[in-house]
């Protein structure tokens, strides 16, 4: 009615149930702030909600200030270099994308992606990885068959003295790399004894995501185990941006609806949606 009215846009405070099941890190009522706007784009619905964000957090922390603009990362970018569309940046260990050095003996379609965690082997033991990975695998055992990846492998590498690699641990369909990719790896990744390499190969998607997930979990053991990971501190907003519309489905038809679709298609979901429907 209001905007009926003429009135093009408001705020809405919602107090909500949420109807489905219950997870960890959700809450079952809460209250949302809705805003009902007319004639925007993307970049105006951004600025608003960080000049909001900035104004409320100033109120309720005091002291605290968020630096405007907010920090935007397309979301395969997200998914390249953390594995995840909600990246944690708060620490290093971003993914690397070696399939261009690394000779792996696999079917071509395959890449190889790797983080490094610097000095881990020092304070994370090769049967404490081996046991946490066992467990993870096992724990995840339907997650990972949910990727539809029957090619997909993984594996964690000790660097040890002259740069020779050892192999702690490797699950599913892991393929060994040559020696000379090994060196080759070593001088890209500047890697040095004591080094520990996550690697993972597969399709791009499910390896990245494979990685993402490790990524996070193995941030917490190596904290436990005395590891200095560096974080950084204060608070550091993100948007992820440029979700896509559509993702693949296991035969390889990427006209599946995600999860997230409650967004408006931009000028190139329009032109895919053309192109199938024969417009």
């Amino acid at each position: 009615m209001l905007m009926v009215g003429g009135i093009d846009r408001y705020f809405q405070f919602a107090r909500c149930y949420r109807d489905e099941d219950l997870r960890s890190d959700r809450q079952p009522e809460f209250t949302q702030l809705d805003l009902e706007m007319s004639f925007v784009d993307q970049g105006g619905i951004l600025t608003l909600v960080e000049e909001t964000l900035a104004h409320l957090w100033g109120e309720i922390l005091p002291g605290s200030e968020l630096t405007l603009p907010f920090l935007r990362m397309p979301y395969m970018e997200a998914m390249d270099k953390y594995g995840s569309d909600k990246p944690d940046m708060t620490f290093g260990w971003m993914i690397d994308d070696l399939t261009d050095i690394a000779v792996v003996k696999q079917p071509s379609h395959k890449v190889l992606c790797s983080f490094v965690v610097r000095s881990g082997s020092k304070v994370m033991t090769d049967s404490l990885v081996e046991k946490e990975v066992t467990g993870i695998f096992k724990e995840w055992e339907l997650g990972i068959a949910e990727l539809n990846d029957e090619t997909l492998g993984f594996a964690v590498i000790k660097v040890a003295a002259e740069g020779k690699w050892h192999c702690v641990v490797k699950q599913r369909e892991w393929c060994d790399i040559s020696e000379s990719s090994c060196q080759a790896l070593n001088h890209s990744l500047q890697l040095q004894h004591g080094d520990m390499v996550f690697l993972a190969c597969g399709l791009k998607a499910s390896a990245a995501y494979l990685l993402g997930r490790l990524r996070l979990l193995f941030a917490d053991v190596a904290e436990r185990s005395g590891y200095p990971l560096e974080r950084k501190s204060g608070y550091n907003f993100l948007w992820v941006t440029d979700f896509p519309l559509f993702a693949k489905t296991s035969s390889g038809v990427f006209l599946r609806v995600p999860a997230w679709l409650n967004l408006m298609p931009c000028q190139f979901h329009l032109s895919v949606i053309s192109f199938f429907i024969g417009c």
